[in-house]
Protein backbone atom coordinates (compact mmCIF):
# COMPACT_ATOMS: atom_id res chain seq x y z
CA UNK A 1 0.00 0.00 0.00
CA UNK A 2 1.25 3.66 -0.57
CA UNK A 3 0.97 6.24 1.89
CA UNK A 4 3.48 8.79 3.83
CA UNK A 5 5.70 7.12 6.04
CA UNK A 6 5.83 8.76 9.78
CA UNK A 7 9.38 10.32 10.60
CA UNK A 8 11.07 8.14 13.09
CA UNK A 9 10.77 9.42 16.78
CA UNK A 10 13.94 10.52 17.81
CA UNK A 11 14.80 10.21 21.50
CA UNK A 12 17.24 12.62 23.05
CA UNK A 13 19.98 10.61 24.89
CA UNK A 14 22.68 12.29 26.97
CA UNK A 15 25.97 10.70 26.93
CA UNK A 16 26.98 9.27 30.40
CA UNK A 17 30.31 10.19 32.03
CA UNK A 18 30.40 7.90 35.13
CA UNK A 19 31.64 9.43 38.34
CA UNK A 20 34.08 7.20 39.70
CA UNK A 21 33.76 7.96 43.31
CA UNK A 22 29.60 8.23 43.02
CA UNK A 23 30.05 4.20 41.02
CA UNK A 24 32.40 2.85 44.03
CA UNK A 25 29.06 4.30 46.35
CA UNK A 26 26.78 2.40 44.45
CA UNK A 27 28.35 -0.68 43.81
CA UNK A 28 29.77 -1.06 47.59
CA UNK A 29 27.10 -0.94 49.65
CA UNK A 30 26.44 -3.66 51.84
CA UNK A 31 23.75 -6.30 51.23
CA UNK A 32 22.67 -3.67 48.18
CA UNK A 33 19.33 -4.54 46.66
CA UNK A 34 18.76 -5.52 43.37
CA UNK A 35 19.10 -2.83 40.81
CA UNK A 36 17.09 -2.80 37.90
CA UNK A 37 17.48 -0.24 34.45
CA UNK A 38 15.37 1.13 32.01
CA UNK A 39 11.18 2.06 32.26
CA UNK A 40 10.65 6.08 32.74
CA UNK A 41 10.72 6.17 36.88
CA UNK A 42 13.10 5.37 40.12
CA UNK A 43 11.17 3.81 42.26
CA UNK A 44 12.51 1.50 45.16
CA UNK A 45 9.71 -1.59 45.62
CA UNK A 46 10.32 -3.08 49.89
CA UNK A 47 8.42 -6.16 48.84
CA UNK A 48 11.04 -7.12 45.88
CA UNK A 49 13.80 -5.47 47.68
CA UNK A 50 14.55 -3.84 44.50
CA UNK A 51 15.77 -0.27 42.66
CA UNK A 52 14.38 0.69 39.47
CA UNK A 53 16.19 3.19 37.56
CA UNK A 54 15.88 4.94 34.28
CA UNK A 55 18.49 4.16 31.98
CA UNK A 56 21.32 6.58 33.01
CA UNK A 57 21.83 8.49 29.44
CA UNK A 58 17.80 8.87 30.49
CA UNK A 59 18.53 11.49 32.61
CA UNK A 60 20.24 15.55 31.75
CA UNK A 61 23.55 14.96 33.88
CA UNK A 62 25.22 12.75 35.58
CA UNK A 63 24.49 14.69 39.12
CA UNK A 64 21.01 14.20 38.53
CA UNK A 65 21.06 10.32 37.71
CA UNK A 66 23.41 9.37 41.02
CA UNK A 67 21.18 11.88 43.20
CA UNK A 68 18.02 9.51 42.20
CA UNK A 69 20.00 6.43 42.57
CA UNK A 70 21.54 7.71 45.92
CA UNK A 71 17.68 8.61 47.24
CA UNK A 72 16.46 5.11 46.43
CA UNK A 73 19.44 3.23 47.43
CA UNK A 74 19.15 5.05 50.75
CA UNK A 75 14.87 4.22 50.95
CA UNK A 76 16.49 0.57 51.13
CA UNK A 77 18.27 1.09 53.74
CA UNK A 78 15.10 0.80 55.65
CA UNK A 79 14.64 -2.77 54.18
CA UNK A 80 14.06 -5.36 57.11
CA UNK A 81 17.43 -7.17 55.92
CA UNK A 82 18.83 -3.97 57.06
CA UNK A 83 17.64 -0.87 59.32
CA UNK A 84 14.07 -2.05 59.59
CA UNK A 85 13.06 1.60 59.25
CA UNK A 86 9.36 2.75 60.26
CA UNK A 87 8.80 4.15 56.98
CA UNK A 88 9.62 1.33 54.62
CA UNK A 89 8.47 -1.83 56.62
CA UNK A 90 5.01 -0.66 57.56
CA UNK A 91 2.39 0.25 54.93
CA UNK A 92 1.90 4.36 55.08
CA UNK A 93 0.20 5.94 52.00
CA UNK A 94 1.13 9.38 49.84
CA UNK A 95 1.03 12.78 51.98
CA UNK A 96 1.18 10.61 55.86
CA UNK A 97 3.27 11.61 58.39
CA UNK A 98 5.59 8.12 58.11
CA UNK A 99 5.61 8.67 54.15
CA UNK A 100 6.84 12.59 54.55
CA UNK A 101 9.29 11.69 57.26
CA UNK A 102 10.67 8.52 55.01
CA UNK A 103 10.88 11.05 52.10
CA UNK A 104 12.92 13.31 54.26
CA UNK A 105 15.14 10.30 55.19
CA UNK A 106 15.64 9.56 51.19
CA UNK A 107 16.81 13.19 50.47
CA UNK A 108 19.17 13.75 53.40
CA UNK A 109 21.05 10.96 52.73
CA UNK A 110 21.28 11.57 49.06
CA UNK A 111 21.94 14.54 49.61
CA UNK A 112 25.02 13.33 51.86
CA UNK A 113 26.41 10.86 49.55
CA UNK A 114 26.39 13.45 46.48
CA UNK A 115 28.42 15.65 48.68
CA UNK A 116 30.90 12.34 49.56
CA UNK A 117 31.57 11.67 46.03
CA UNK A 118 32.16 15.12 45.09
CA UNK A 119 29.33 15.63 42.79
Amino acid sequence: MGGIEPPQEEQALNPFHPVEQAELIMHGMPNKPGIQFGGERACYSPMLDNVKLPNREAFKSPEEFYSTAFHELVHATGHTSRLGRKGITNPTYFGSHDYSQEELVAEFGASMLCATSCI
